[in-house]
């Protein structure tokens, strides 16, 4: 079960930044790498804010990911991944912390095992 949790966290981190830096995650998969980010400690506080966050977007992510796979439309496509996009940037706003410092925690957490851990204690706990 965590590493199921595990491996949605890392594949939703590269999804979230690909949404948010205005790819789309066909590109994302070419990517040479990922950002480069600081270890740093992170609070109970931002943990309860990222965990509460990604499981409303797993949500949308499933939505939208079904919703798409009926698209043939280019255009609805790309209108598609923006509402998305916009509906996964306001929950994300609305748990308290920026896009940014979300994108840096979920990437903190595929370096750290300990961020890692207590992300995935607390998703456990709201599922």
């Amino acid at each position: 079960m965590r590493k199921k949790i595990s491996a949605m966290i890392m594949t939703l981190a590269l999804i979230m930044a690909a949404f948010f830096i205005g790819i789309t995650p066909a590109s994302a998969q070419q990517m040479p790498g990922q950002p480069e980010v600081e270890v740093r400690d992170v609070s109970n506080s931002e943990v309860e804010q990222v965990a509460g966050a990604y499981v409303e977007i797993s949500a949308i992510q499933e939505s939208y990911q079904q919703r798409l796979s009926n698209v043939q439309d280019p255009q609805e496509a790309q209108k598609l991944q923006q509402q998305a996009n916009e509906e996964m940037t306001e929950v994300v706003e609305n748990s308290g912390i920026s896009v940014d410092q979300y994108n840096e925690i979920m990437l903190m957490a595929q370096m750290d095992e300990d961020i890692r851990f207590r992300i995935l204690e607390e998703i456990e706990e709201m599922q």
